[in-house]
Order: structure tokens, then sequence, then C-alpha cells
């Protein structure tokens, strides 16, 4: 697990945004901005998956790409992209100690907004968290602070989340249960184990989770605030659980989830409120993509990060469309070959919508990804034209 974690980069979270965003994203032009960090050398060690072959070319970022979800696999196989080739299984590397890094980027509702970091050993949607570290920042990530209340069952948090309309409300899914933050301490809910929760806007009670599969659901429901759950996962195709859940901010009854990877990344899935999925095709005429998304909170754009020609971020602007055949996908911003990208949140920005995102050195070689660097969290503050490190605290002090 941790070899195919140290080769993904992987972090992932929902975050939206509750005021108005202004303008209109447009894709890049020009050679994207790139940002030096740390390298560590790892080793490459053999992979036992099957070798598929590369996908073609990325198509213009200014013409929009239209799929057709694949047809449904069984459940013992991935869903194979229609008319297209899946990119090569990249060989796990094998770092010499686990990275600290940014899990799970919380952007709060306002003006600009308080932010939470919870900093792990691991990306977002894994299970295998440990000291795991929560920050604060009340002026836009200039400055960070421990969060007072602390975390409940330190050693084994696998994710925090946020009721957006109300101040201050977190959950946080441990090994233990979940956990919800009352003000001034954190309160057991369930002793159900959830890899993360995502809450109906303006209906606490309605909460939604990724579950630790098997017979208890690689997605639930809860109707009373957490205390009981129910499985919610009716024609869901997954092969190691779900990494994320997401609602969509104006309309309810849509959901959106990311499966776990198999290979080198992930599909992504849309759902009803009434528990059933299909799947939802992604671009590059179903690519592969990172664990993470998020969808803007003025509007319903949804988010993903392709993990292959490149890391690219593309944005959906009718993810929510009736039929998913219509559903189009534009390209925001390529980070080149060299950078590995998982987005992690959006949120109000001073120009703008505000954009979230691990960024982590890669070289590759003619056998396939060589190294991989210290994740580092970047911002972009014009809805993703253009990106800048955000210093975070990976230690305490």
């Amino acid at each position: 697990m941790k070899a195919l974690i140290s080769l993904l980069g992987l972090a992932a979270v929902l975050t939206f945004a509750c005021s108005p965003v202004g303008g209109v994203l447009s894709p890049p032009t020009g050679t994207p901005r790139q940002t030096p960090m740390v390298k560590e050398k790892t080793t490459r060690l053999p992979t036992s998956e099957p070798s598929p072959t590369r996908l073609p070319s990325t198509p213009s970022a200014a013409e929009p790409t239209s799929t057709q979800p694949p047809p449904l696999p069984t459940a013992t196989e991935p869903a194979p992209p229609p008319q297209a080739e899946t990119p090569p299984t990249l060989p796990p590397t094998a770092p010499q100690e686990p990275w600290r890094q940014v899990r799970t980027l919380l952007v709060g509702p306002g003006e600009p907004g308080r932010l939470y970091a919870l900093i792990g050993e691991l990306p977002a949607g894994f299970d295998d968290a440990s000291l795991s570290w929560l920050l604060v920042s009340d002026d836009y990530g200039e400055t960070w602070t421990d969060f007072p209340g602390g975390l409940p069952a330190r050693d084994c948090v696998l994710n925090v989340n946020m009721d957006y309309a109300a101040v201050d409300s977190l959950y946080a899914s441990t090994c233990e249960g979940l956990y919800h933050w009352s003000g001034n301490e954190w309160v057991p809910l369930s002793a159900v184990e959830t890899r993360m929760v995502a809450v109906v806007y303006g209906s606490p009670e309605m909460l939604w989770a990724a579950g630790m599969g098997g017979a208890a659901g690689a997605i639930l429901r809860s109707n009373d605030g957490g205390a009981t759950w129910a499985r919610a996962d009716d024609g869901l195709i997954q092969f190691n659980g779900v990494a994320t859940v997401a609602l969509a901010p104006q309309d309810a009854n849509i959901l959106y989830a990311i499966i776990m990877p198999k290979y080198g990344g992930s599909y992504l899935r849309r759902g009803t409120s009434g528990g059933q999925w299909t799947t939802m095709s992604t671009p590059l005429d179903n690519s592969q993509i990172g664990v993470g998304l998020t969808i803007d909170g003025a509007n319903g754009d949804l988010y993903v990060v392709v993990k292959w020609p490149s890391s690219q971020l593309w944005r959906s602007r009718n993810a929510s469309a009736p039929d998913l055949d219509q559903v189009q996908w534009s390209l925001v911003y390529d980070f080149g070959r060299d950078v590995d990208a998982e987005v992690l949140a959006s949120g109000w920005g001073p120009q703008g919508l505000a954009l979230y995102a691990n960024l982590s050195p890669v070289e590759w070689e003619d056998e396939g990804l060589a190294e991989i660097g210290v994740p580092e969290l970047s911002r972009s503050l014009d809805g993703g034209l253009t990106w800048e490190p955000l210093p975070v605290p990976l230690a305490p002090g």
C-alpha cells in the first residue's frame, strides 16, 4: 500500500466555496509555471500489475471533450475506456521514510474564510494514517497555528471534513469512529469507521461517507447526524473502495465519488440521493484521474486532475447534466510530466476562484516513474491559470 501511495502522491478532499465567484475560467496559454521543489531519491520496485499501453495525445485545451460512459464491467475488472488505451502501469517507488504533507485542506465559508490543513504522513483517502496534526489560518494562509481543540484519536485520524453551512463544524474520521467538533470539544458520534464524510448543505442530519468497504459498504449514508449508517452503494463499480465522496452544492440529489486506484489512477462515479451509482466518464476518453476533486460552490463546476500523459487540471461546467453523455470537459492547466498534481480544495479568493493542490516533483525514465519528491501545497488565485507555493508547517513547532 505504501509503495503505491508514494507513486501517486495522492491527497484529496472535497471543499467548495459558499460565496459567489465572478469571472469565466479559460484554458492557459504558453509554458506552465513550475515551482522548484525538494527531491528525494527513491528505489524502484518491480510491479506485478499488467502494463497497459499509452493513451493518445492530449486534445486542444480550446476544444472541450464530450465523452460517453464506458460499458459497465464485471466486479473484478476496471471499466475499459471507450475507444482509448489505458496509460502504462507505473513501477511503484519506495521512499526511505514517509513524507509529511497536507493530507486535507478545507476552506471555510465567507471572505476570506478560515483555512484548515490536516498534516500527515500519507495522502487523504488511505487507511494507514498516523501522527496527524491540524492547523488553522485566519489570514488566507499567511500564518498558521495549531487548532485549539487538537484531534481525537491523533494516531489514527484518516480525515477531517466540514459542514459548510455552519461555523467551525468539523468531523473527524478516525480508527475509533466518527467525531464532531461542537465548538469546545470533540464529541463521538458513531463507532463506524469512515475514510471521510460529506454533509448536505443546510441539513446536518444528512451525512454521506466513504466507508471501509467489505460488508460495511463502500459508500454509507446517515439520516440522523452520523449516529447510525446504512449502505448506499447500489450499482457502484469499485475495486478497492472509495477515496472521495462529494455533494453538488446546488443539488443535494447529485453526488460524485472517486474510487480508490487499482493501477496508476482512479475513476469517477455519479450517484443520486437514493444511493444509486453509475459510471461517469473522465476527460481524455476516460483517462485515469487522481483521488482528489473539488466543486466550485458558486456554480457547481467540477475539477479533477488527469494523470496521463501529464498532470492536467480539467473542469466540467455541466457535470450535473441529466444525460451523462452530454457532460463536457475542458482543460484548465497542464502541470507537465515532471509534476504530479493532486487537487485538494477550492474557495473564495480576492480575484475569483482560489484552487489548492499538492504538487510533487517527479522524473521519468524509459521504464516509467523513477523519482518522486515531497508534495508541496500550492494555490492558484485566478481559477487555475497560475500557481504559487503556499508554505505550511509540516511538523509541530
